[in-house]
């Protein structure tokens, strides 16, 4: 009997019940939550490690680029491994690199191994999302797409959400309370290990590698797993999409690539000089954390709006919507930095990142081929925080005119992020080869 491809993919599509293990989710979930803690508890510990150290904060936030840097480096080195290799052994280079760093970072006796430890860590922490972000997309049926990928983020946010509760009860109480909050990121990696060890290849994957008998087996699988919930659906037709040209994905690589820089710039900007720039206007540290604890349960009630929201709405119109929302609050905040102004946009901030964020890596995704799609989601997040790496020396010296003005930046990469998702194309609910 002839294997088709396109035959397979279409009886991975029809399946409308999440057809894995759990620790699947898991797995992916909790390298997500402790990536993105990670991402940002360098943010509220810059104050204290400027004064552990005896050097400026400028020379401090340094170590937000050179983390970002080796996001970049990660996303591209793992992102080709994931393609030509596997999303497996991939997601496992991610995790020990991620694990290694941030544990260096907790030990660090100087700030050039801070640098080091943060270059390792955003190594593994570029490798994971793109990897993660490809590999979900890669195994989920097409009613779940954005769902599953939704719900393995959200627990990236929940990470986002505890920094701020972690870092106050830690980094102004005790001296080394800043070493103890990069080692909680370092050890909750090292425990995501083995929960790798078995996770399934991505059929689409391994039918992109032409590997189809493997691909049919797994898939043969899942459909009896999910056939314990009812029957299914008769496939839709297996059509074979029109080849994709070199000047098309090159536009789809470009356009994404600028919607990444642009957003990260402001993204990064809060998430990582939030403390600072607070600082900086007049807040104390214990203030601007407690502003941060306010807002970040944002985190957690935006990721599960996107989580509801991802297959029933386009999601090209949700994340738009969200960014509007985003730039009006920088731009209050910008307007009218008091306390009860700081603490609500806060939480309007972190809400549309919760929400957007997952709908945008959902979207990219889903915008690429399989056979190219760990390295176009590596290329255009990895170039992407470029910006992000770019926020501290931007957004520094216009909050150093006036508080206003650093926002105003973060407002302004809001508003031309909309601008670009404008252009992107809808996926929502199509299967992907």
């Amino acid at each position: 009997m002839v294997i088709d491809g396109l035959t397979i993919i279409a009886r991975l599509d029809r399946i409308t019940v999440w057809p894995y293990p759990r620790r699947v989710l898991l797995s992916i979930g909790a390298a997500y939550l402790f990536a993105f803690f990670d991402v940002v508890n360098i943010g509220t510990a810059i104050p204290t490690i400027a004064q552990q150290f005896d050097v400026p904060t400028s020379t401090v936030a340094v170590a937000v680029s050179v983390g970002l840097v080796g996001y970049i480096v990660g996303a591209f080195g793992d992102g080709w491994v994931s393609d030509r290799v596997g999303r497996r052994p991939a997601l496992m280079i991610s995790i020990i690199f991620f694990s290694v760093g941030t544990l260096l970072c907790a030990i660090a006796p100087s700030m050039e191994l801070l640098y080091v430890g943060r270059f390792l860590s955003g190594v593994g922490i570029g490798a994971e999302i793109a990897t993660a972000t490809a590999y979900l997309s890669g195994i989920s049926p097409a009613p779940l797409r954005g769902r599953s990928s939704s719900t393995a983020v959200l627990w990236g946010f929940v990470g986002l959400a505890f920094v701020p509760f972690v870092a106050l009860a830690l980094v102004p109480h005790y001296y080394d309370g800043w070493r103890f909050l990069f080692a909680i990121g370092g050890i909750g990696g090292l425990l995501i290990i083995p929960l790798r060890r078995h996770l399934p290849e991505s059929a689409r994957w391994l039918v992109s590698k032409g590997r189809f008998v493997e691909a049919d087996a797994l898939v043969g699988k899942l459909e009896q797993f999910a056939a314990e919930s009812g029957p299914l659906a008769d496939p839709a037709p297996a059509v074979a999409e029109p080849p994709v040209t070199r000047s098309h994905y090159l536009r789809t690589l470009i356009l994404f690539a600028l919607i990444w820089f642009v957003y990260y710039l402001g993204n990064y900007g809060w998430l990582t000089l939030g403390p600072t720039l607070l600082t900086q206007h007049g807040f104390s540290l214990s203030e601007s954390l407690s502003f941060l604890c306010i807002g970040s349960l944002g985190f957690i009630v935006g990721p599960l709006l996107a989580i509801w929201a991802s297959d029933r709405f386009e999601r090209k119109f949700t994340i738009i919507a969200a960014l509007a929302v985003y730039a009006a609050a920088f731009s209050t905040i910008a307007l009218a930095p008091t306390s009860v102004v700081v603490m609500a946009c806060g939480f309007a901030l972190t809400f549309t990142i919760g929400l957007a964020v997952p709908l945008m890596y959902t979207v990219t995704a889903e915008s690429f081929t399989s056979v190219v799609r760990a390295r176009s989601i590596a290329a255009t997040d990895g170039f992407g925080h470029i910006g992000g790496a770019l926020a501290p020396f931007l957004i520094l010296p216009a909050a150093g005119v006036g508080f206003g003005w650093g926002l105003g930046v973060m407002a302004a990469s809001a508003l031309i992020t909309l601008g670009l998702v404008m252009l992107t194309q809808r996926h929502t609910g199509q299967s992907l080869s």
